[in-house]
Protein backbone atom coordinates (compact mmCIF):
# COMPACT_ATOMS: atom_id res chain seq x y z
CA UNK A 1 0.00 0.00 0.00
CA UNK A 2 0.87 3.31 -0.62
CA UNK A 3 1.23 6.17 2.04
CA UNK A 4 -2.09 6.76 1.00
CA UNK A 5 -5.40 4.74 1.74
CA UNK A 6 -7.52 4.92 -1.46
CA UNK A 7 -11.53 4.91 -0.31
CA UNK A 8 -14.67 4.31 -2.60
CA UNK A 9 -18.02 5.67 -0.79
CA UNK A 10 -21.25 5.88 -2.55
CA UNK A 11 -24.61 6.67 -1.61
CA UNK A 12 -28.01 5.98 -3.22
CA UNK A 13 -31.83 6.34 -1.83
CA UNK A 14 -33.98 3.72 -3.32
CA UNK A 15 -37.26 5.36 -3.00
CA UNK A 16 -38.25 1.86 -0.84
CA UNK A 17 -38.30 0.15 -4.43
CA UNK A 18 -34.85 -1.69 -4.31
CA UNK A 19 -35.23 -4.60 -6.41
CA UNK A 20 -34.62 -7.45 -3.54
CA UNK A 21 -36.02 -10.64 -5.42
CA UNK A 22 -34.06 -10.54 -8.89
CA UNK A 23 -30.62 -11.07 -9.05
CA UNK A 24 -30.10 -9.61 -12.09
CA UNK A 25 -31.31 -6.56 -11.41
CA UNK A 26 -28.67 -6.23 -7.99
CA UNK A 27 -25.76 -6.81 -10.23
CA UNK A 28 -26.96 -4.19 -12.96
CA UNK A 29 -27.29 -1.85 -9.58
CA UNK A 30 -24.08 -2.56 -8.39
CA UNK A 31 -22.25 -2.16 -11.92
CA UNK A 32 -23.68 1.32 -11.63
CA UNK A 33 -22.42 2.26 -8.61
CA UNK A 34 -19.70 0.77 -8.33
CA UNK A 35 -16.15 1.10 -9.86
CA UNK A 36 -14.88 -0.92 -13.42
CA UNK A 37 -11.90 -1.76 -11.45
CA UNK A 38 -11.67 -2.06 -7.77
CA UNK A 39 -8.07 -1.04 -6.79
CA UNK A 40 -9.57 0.92 -3.91
CA UNK A 41 -8.13 -0.09 0.02
CA UNK A 42 -11.62 0.16 1.47
CA UNK A 43 -15.66 0.39 -0.27
CA UNK A 44 -18.28 1.97 2.09
CA UNK A 45 -21.46 1.46 0.05
CA UNK A 46 -24.80 3.07 1.78
CA UNK A 47 -28.29 3.72 1.06
CA UNK A 48 -31.75 5.10 2.38
CA UNK A 49 -34.99 3.67 1.96
CA UNK A 50 -33.67 0.59 0.81
CA UNK A 51 -37.27 -1.15 1.69
CA UNK A 52 -40.61 -0.29 2.90
CA UNK A 53 -41.43 1.91 5.61
CA UNK A 54 -43.74 -1.50 7.07
CA UNK A 55 -40.54 -3.79 6.27
CA UNK A 56 -38.07 -2.11 7.24
CA UNK A 57 -40.03 -1.38 10.94
CA UNK A 58 -39.26 -5.09 11.63
CA UNK A 59 -35.86 -5.42 12.45
CA UNK A 60 -35.66 -9.52 11.66
CA UNK A 61 -37.01 -9.34 8.07
CA UNK A 62 -35.16 -5.70 7.91
CA UNK A 63 -31.73 -7.88 8.51
CA UNK A 64 -32.74 -10.77 6.31
CA UNK A 65 -33.26 -8.69 3.24
CA UNK A 66 -30.08 -6.64 3.73
CA UNK A 67 -28.10 -9.50 3.96
CA UNK A 68 -28.82 -11.27 0.87
CA UNK A 69 -27.95 -7.44 -0.84
CA UNK A 70 -24.72 -7.15 1.35
CA UNK A 71 -23.95 -10.82 0.24
CA UNK A 72 -24.56 -9.65 -3.13
CA UNK A 73 -22.30 -6.86 -2.90
CA UNK A 74 -19.03 -8.99 -1.61
CA UNK A 75 -19.65 -11.91 -4.38
CA UNK A 76 -20.03 -8.88 -7.06
CA UNK A 77 -17.11 -7.04 -5.68
CA UNK A 78 -15.04 -10.24 -5.74
CA UNK A 79 -16.16 -11.23 -8.69
CA UNK A 80 -15.18 -8.16 -10.93
CA UNK A 81 -11.42 -8.12 -8.95
CA UNK A 82 -9.31 -9.45 -11.14
CA UNK A 83 -6.12 -8.92 -8.47
CA UNK A 84 -7.51 -7.99 -5.06
CA UNK A 85 -9.74 -9.96 -2.93
CA UNK A 86 -11.80 -8.62 -0.40
CA UNK A 87 -14.02 -9.63 2.48
CA UNK A 88 -16.91 -7.99 4.42
CA UNK A 89 -15.86 -5.51 7.11
CA UNK A 90 -18.89 -5.26 8.72
CA UNK A 91 -22.70 -4.33 7.86
CA UNK A 92 -25.68 -2.58 9.71
CA UNK A 93 -29.01 -1.89 9.04
CA UNK A 94 -31.27 0.63 11.11
CA UNK A 95 -34.70 0.66 9.74
CA UNK A 96 -33.98 0.91 5.71
CA UNK A 97 -31.13 2.48 6.38
CA UNK A 98 -27.73 0.01 5.38
CA UNK A 99 -24.06 0.46 5.30
CA UNK A 100 -22.25 -2.15 3.92
CA UNK A 101 -17.93 -1.77 4.27
CA UNK A 102 -15.34 -3.87 2.93
CA UNK A 103 -11.23 -3.74 2.60
CA UNK A 104 -8.29 -6.06 1.16
CA UNK A 105 -8.56 -9.28 2.50
CA UNK A 106 -4.95 -8.75 3.19
CA UNK A 107 -5.55 -5.92 6.02
CA UNK A 108 -6.03 -7.21 9.33
CA UNK A 109 -9.15 -6.04 10.60
CA UNK A 110 -9.92 -5.27 14.75
CA UNK A 111 -12.20 -3.75 16.79
CA UNK A 112 -15.67 -3.32 14.12
CA UNK A 113 -17.80 -1.50 16.35
CA UNK A 114 -21.43 -1.10 14.82
CA UNK A 115 -24.30 1.78 15.78
CA UNK A 116 -27.59 2.14 14.81
CA UNK A 117 -29.25 5.08 15.99
CA UNK A 118 -33.42 5.98 15.08
CA UNK A 119 -34.25 9.78 15.01
CA UNK A 120 -37.43 9.31 13.11
CA UNK A 121 -40.70 10.82 14.10
CA UNK A 122 -41.35 10.07 17.79
CA UNK A 123 -37.63 8.18 17.65
CA UNK A 124 -39.05 5.73 15.05
CA UNK A 125 -37.01 4.05 12.51
CA UNK A 126 -37.97 6.46 9.82
CA UNK A 127 -34.68 8.37 10.04
CA UNK A 128 -31.53 7.99 11.61
CA UNK A 129 -27.93 6.24 10.79
CA UNK A 130 -26.66 3.43 10.22
CA UNK A 131 -22.35 3.26 11.51
CA UNK A 132 -19.19 1.07 11.61
CA UNK A 133 -15.82 1.91 13.04
CA UNK A 134 -13.30 -0.21 12.23
CA UNK A 135 -9.18 -0.57 12.69
CA UNK A 136 -7.02 -1.64 9.66
CA UNK A 137 -3.66 -2.93 9.87
CA UNK A 138 -1.48 -3.50 6.27
CA UNK A 139 1.24 -5.95 5.96
CA UNK A 140 3.37 -3.06 6.49
CA UNK A 141 1.70 -2.48 10.16
CA UNK A 142 0.03 0.72 8.75
CA UNK A 143 -2.76 1.02 10.73
CA UNK A 144 -5.08 3.67 11.51
CA UNK A 145 -9.24 3.69 12.04
CA UNK A 146 -12.17 4.56 9.75
CA UNK A 147 -15.94 5.69 11.05
CA UNK A 148 -18.92 5.40 7.87
CA UNK A 149 -22.15 7.00 8.83
CA UNK A 150 -24.88 6.46 6.62
CA UNK A 151 -27.77 8.81 7.45
CA UNK A 152 -31.22 9.48 6.69
CA UNK A 153 -32.28 13.34 8.09
CA UNK A 154 -35.03 14.79 7.73
CA UNK A 155 -37.17 15.75 4.87
CA UNK A 156 -38.65 18.54 3.30
CA UNK A 157 -38.38 22.35 2.81
CA UNK A 158 -38.38 25.14 5.33
CA UNK A 159 -36.65 26.50 8.40
CA UNK A 160 -38.20 24.25 10.64
CA UNK A 161 -36.96 21.10 9.12
CA UNK A 162 -33.79 22.53 8.48
CA UNK A 163 -33.22 22.66 12.32
CA UNK A 164 -34.26 18.69 12.70
CA UNK A 165 -31.95 17.72 10.48
CA UNK A 166 -29.29 19.79 11.86
CA UNK A 167 -30.66 18.02 15.20
CA UNK A 168 -30.46 15.00 14.00
CA UNK A 169 -27.52 15.14 12.65
CA UNK A 170 -26.04 16.29 16.65
CA UNK A 171 -27.86 12.95 18.04
CA UNK A 172 -26.62 10.66 15.70
CA UNK A 173 -23.11 11.86 16.26
CA UNK A 174 -23.76 11.54 19.87
CA UNK A 175 -24.68 8.49 19.71
CA UNK A 176 -21.63 6.96 17.57
CA UNK A 177 -19.37 8.54 20.29
CA UNK A 178 -21.13 6.72 22.90
CA UNK A 179 -20.88 3.38 20.74
CA UNK A 180 -17.56 3.96 19.83
CA UNK A 181 -16.18 5.04 23.30
CA UNK A 182 -13.59 2.12 23.49
CA UNK A 183 -11.92 3.35 20.03
CA UNK A 184 -10.36 6.29 18.70
CA UNK A 185 -13.43 7.54 16.62
CA UNK A 186 -12.90 10.93 17.94
CA UNK A 187 -9.67 11.43 16.46
CA UNK A 188 -10.09 9.08 12.71
CA UNK A 189 -11.27 9.18 9.85
CA UNK A 190 -14.48 9.89 9.41
CA UNK A 191 -17.00 10.03 6.63
CA UNK A 192 -20.72 10.98 6.86
CA UNK A 193 -22.87 10.52 4.17
CA UNK A 194 -26.06 9.55 2.88
CA UNK A 195 -29.34 11.88 2.32
CA UNK A 196 -29.04 14.77 4.48
CA UNK A 197 -32.37 16.26 3.07
CA UNK A 198 -30.44 19.81 2.69
CA UNK A 199 -32.37 21.69 0.20
CA UNK A 200 -32.05 24.62 -2.20
CA UNK A 201 -33.71 27.96 -0.81
CA UNK A 202 -35.18 30.95 -2.86
CA UNK A 203 -34.16 29.25 -5.83
CA UNK A 204 -37.80 28.35 -8.26
CA UNK A 205 -36.16 28.75 -11.72
CA UNK A 206 -36.65 25.06 -13.15
CA UNK A 207 -35.25 25.67 -16.27
CA UNK A 208 -31.80 26.08 -14.75
CA UNK A 209 -28.07 25.24 -16.79
CA UNK A 210 -26.76 23.12 -14.53
CA UNK A 211 -24.02 22.11 -17.05
CA UNK A 212 -22.60 26.26 -16.25
CA UNK A 213 -19.93 26.26 -14.03
CA UNK A 214 -21.03 29.83 -12.83
CA UNK A 215 -24.39 28.86 -12.02
CA UNK A 216 -23.54 26.03 -9.68
CA UNK A 217 -21.00 27.85 -8.16
CA UNK A 218 -23.62 30.66 -6.86
CA UNK A 219 -26.26 28.03 -6.30
CA UNK A 220 -23.41 26.14 -3.76
CA UNK A 221 -22.49 29.42 -2.04
CA UNK A 222 -26.01 31.47 -2.00
CA UNK A 223 -28.57 29.24 -2.15
CA UNK A 224 -27.47 25.59 -0.57
CA UNK A 225 -28.65 24.89 3.06
CA UNK A 226 -26.17 23.13 3.77
CA UNK A 227 -23.03 25.08 3.10
CA UNK A 228 -24.62 28.13 4.47
CA UNK A 229 -24.75 26.37 7.60
CA UNK A 230 -21.81 24.79 7.83
CA UNK A 231 -20.34 28.87 7.23
CA UNK A 232 -22.49 29.01 10.29
CA UNK A 233 -20.49 26.51 11.97
CA UNK A 234 -23.82 24.96 12.92
CA UNK A 235 -23.52 21.70 11.38
CA UNK A 236 -20.76 19.09 10.58
CA UNK A 237 -17.85 20.73 12.28
CA UNK A 238 -14.41 19.57 11.30
CA UNK A 239 -15.85 18.23 8.02
CA UNK A 240 -15.05 19.10 4.02
CA UNK A 241 -16.89 18.14 0.93
CA UNK A 242 -15.42 18.36 -2.72
CA UNK A 243 -16.84 21.25 -4.95
CA UNK A 244 -19.79 19.97 -6.42
CA UNK A 245 -19.77 20.15 -10.21
CA UNK A 246 -23.03 17.83 -10.80
CA UNK A 247 -26.78 18.86 -11.10
CA UNK A 248 -28.79 17.92 -8.14
CA UNK A 249 -29.27 14.93 -7.03
CA UNK A 250 -33.14 15.30 -6.09
CA UNK A 251 -35.89 15.10 -6.70
CA UNK A 252 -36.44 13.01 -10.28
CA UNK A 253 -39.72 11.83 -11.70
CA UNK A 254 -39.28 8.02 -11.96
CA UNK A 255 -38.70 6.32 -14.93
CA UNK A 256 -36.95 9.15 -16.43
CA UNK A 257 -33.30 10.45 -17.07
CA UNK A 258 -32.72 13.66 -16.22
CA UNK A 259 -36.31 15.45 -15.29
CA UNK A 260 -37.31 16.92 -12.21
CA UNK A 261 -40.59 16.99 -10.13
CA UNK A 262 -41.24 20.07 -10.42
CA UNK A 263 -43.09 20.15 -7.22
CA UNK A 264 -39.97 20.12 -5.70
CA UNK A 265 -36.96 22.38 -5.64
CA UNK A 266 -34.33 20.79 -6.94
CA UNK A 267 -31.89 19.78 -4.13
CA UNK A 268 -28.55 18.23 -3.21
CA UNK A 269 -29.58 16.10 -0.73
CA UNK A 270 -27.10 13.38 -1.46
CA UNK A 271 -23.94 14.10 -0.04
CA UNK A 272 -20.54 12.73 1.12
CA UNK A 273 -18.15 14.36 3.92
CA UNK A 274 -15.17 13.68 5.19
CA UNK A 275 -13.18 14.54 8.08
CA UNK A 276 -10.61 17.49 7.75
CA UNK A 277 -7.01 16.72 6.80
CA UNK A 278 -4.30 18.62 5.69
CA UNK A 279 -3.74 20.21 2.55
CA UNK A 280 -1.07 17.92 0.48
CA UNK A 281 -1.96 14.87 2.71
CA UNK A 282 -5.25 14.03 0.57
CA UNK A 283 -6.07 13.72 -3.02
CA UNK A 284 -9.72 14.08 -4.31
CA UNK A 285 -9.67 11.33 -7.53
CA UNK A 286 -13.68 11.85 -7.96
CA UNK A 287 -16.86 13.36 -6.36
CA UNK A 288 -19.62 12.63 -8.81
CA UNK A 289 -23.46 12.02 -9.45
CA UNK A 290 -24.18 8.39 -10.64
CA UNK A 291 -25.37 8.18 -14.28
CA UNK A 292 -29.60 7.78 -13.78
CA UNK A 293 -29.23 5.12 -16.53
CA UNK A 294 -32.10 2.51 -16.62
CA UNK A 295 -31.54 0.17 -13.82
CA UNK A 296 -31.65 3.35 -11.34
CA UNK A 297 -34.62 4.69 -12.57
CA UNK A 298 -36.52 2.96 -10.00
CA UNK A 299 -35.72 5.79 -7.71
CA UNK A 300 -36.49 10.15 -7.40
CA UNK A 301 -32.63 10.38 -6.05
CA UNK A 302 -29.49 10.32 -7.98
CA UNK A 303 -26.67 8.03 -6.34
CA UNK A 304 -23.26 10.35 -5.64
CA UNK A 305 -19.73 8.25 -5.28
CA UNK A 306 -16.54 9.69 -3.65
CA UNK A 307 -13.44 8.21 -4.72
CA UNK A 308 -10.53 9.75 -2.59
CA UNK A 309 -6.96 8.97 -1.12
CA UNK A 310 -6.62 9.67 2.50
CA UNK A 311 -3.60 9.93 4.71
CA UNK A 312 -2.05 7.11 6.99
CA UNK A 313 -1.23 6.80 10.25
CA UNK A 314 -3.44 9.89 10.58
CA UNK A 315 -5.03 11.64 14.25
CA UNK A 316 -6.72 14.63 14.59
CA UNK A 317 -7.64 16.48 17.58
CA UNK A 318 -10.61 15.04 18.84
CA UNK A 319 -13.84 16.04 17.64
CA UNK A 320 -16.10 18.12 20.00
CA UNK A 321 -19.61 16.31 19.89
CA UNK A 322 -22.54 17.40 21.93
CA UNK A 323 -23.85 14.82 23.78
CA UNK A 324 -27.95 14.57 24.06
CA UNK A 325 -29.27 11.25 25.23
CA UNK A 326 -32.29 9.62 24.14
CA UNK A 327 -34.47 7.92 27.24
CA UNK A 328 -35.45 4.82 28.14
CA UNK A 329 -39.23 6.34 27.29
CA UNK A 330 -38.51 8.03 24.55
CA UNK A 331 -37.02 4.72 22.61
CA UNK A 332 -40.03 2.80 24.17
CA UNK A 333 -42.25 5.10 22.36
CA UNK A 334 -40.24 4.31 19.55
CA UNK A 335 -40.45 1.05 19.45
CA UNK A 336 -44.07 1.10 19.73
CA UNK A 337 -44.26 3.37 16.49
CA UNK A 338 -42.25 0.83 14.73
CA UNK A 339 -44.33 -1.80 16.01
CA UNK A 340 -47.47 0.49 14.74
CA UNK A 341 -46.04 1.25 11.50
CA UNK A 342 -44.98 -2.08 11.05
CA UNK A 343 -48.20 -4.05 11.19
CA UNK A 344 -50.47 -1.41 9.82
CA UNK A 345 -47.94 -1.62 6.91
CA UNK A 346 -48.19 -4.96 6.20
CA UNK A 347 -52.18 -5.05 6.43
CA UNK A 348 -52.31 -2.79 3.65
CA UNK A 349 -49.66 -4.43 1.89
CA UNK A 350 -51.37 -8.05 2.45
CA UNK A 351 -54.91 -6.22 1.34
CA UNK A 352 -56.17 -6.39 4.35
CA UNK A 353 -59.00 -4.09 5.11
CA UNK A 354 -58.15 -1.07 7.09
CA UNK A 355 -59.89 -1.71 10.12
CA UNK A 356 -58.45 -5.12 11.02
CA UNK A 357 -54.79 -3.90 10.40
CA UNK A 358 -56.22 -0.58 12.71
CA UNK A 359 -57.14 -3.28 15.23
CA UNK A 360 -53.95 -5.36 15.24
CA UNK A 361 -51.66 -2.00 16.08
CA UNK A 362 -53.96 -1.17 18.82
CA UNK A 363 -53.63 -4.80 20.40
CA UNK A 364 -49.69 -4.52 20.14
CA UNK A 365 -49.91 -1.44 22.18
CA UNK A 366 -51.75 -2.99 24.89
CA UNK A 367 -49.21 -5.75 24.51
CA UNK A 368 -46.33 -3.48 25.06
CA UNK A 369 -47.63 -1.38 27.60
Amino acid sequence: MSSRWKVYVTTLNCAKKFPFSSGNEISAILREVLPESFEHDIYAIGSQELMSIWEASFPNLAEGLFANVSDAIATYVNLKSSVRKFRLVGTVISGAIGLVVLADERFKIEKVTTSGFRCGLFNSSLKGAASLCCSLTTADDVQDTFTFICSHLNANEGVKNAELRVSNYESIMSSCATDFRMTSFRKCHIFYFGDLNFRVKGWQDMATDYSNAQVLNNLQKNHDELNKLRESNLVLRGFDEPPINFPPSYKYLISTQSTFDTRKTPSWCDRILFRHYSPETFKICSYRSIERTSHLQFTDHQGIVLDMEVPSNFSAPPLDITASITSANQLLVGNVIDTIIGYVGWGIAKKLHYWIAIILGLLIIYKLL
